[in-house]
């Protein structure tokens, strides 16, 4: 994103990938189109069918996810 600075945010591991999503969309302009895919560092995409697995069934717990736009 436009952004460089990390944001750390503490879920519920009973939230999913698209809660994160959502919060992400309405807090960061520059995300609002919804164009953007997680991934776990340094290379692992994360499809959008498993944004719909609570965190702790993602196995993300402690994770770091970074966030690439797409076209």
């Amino acid at each position: 994103p436009d952004i460089s600075t990390p944001i750390c945010i503490q879920i519920d591991l009973n939230r999913t990938l698209a809660d994160v999503r959502q919060f992400l969309t309405e807090n960061i302009p520059s995300l609002q189109s919804n164009k953007f895919e997680f991934m776990e560092p340094p290379s692992t995409k994360i499809n959008r069918d498993s944004e719909k697995r609570k965190i702790s069934d993602a196995k993300l717990l402690n994770s770091t996810l970074a966030v690439r736009r797409i076209a």
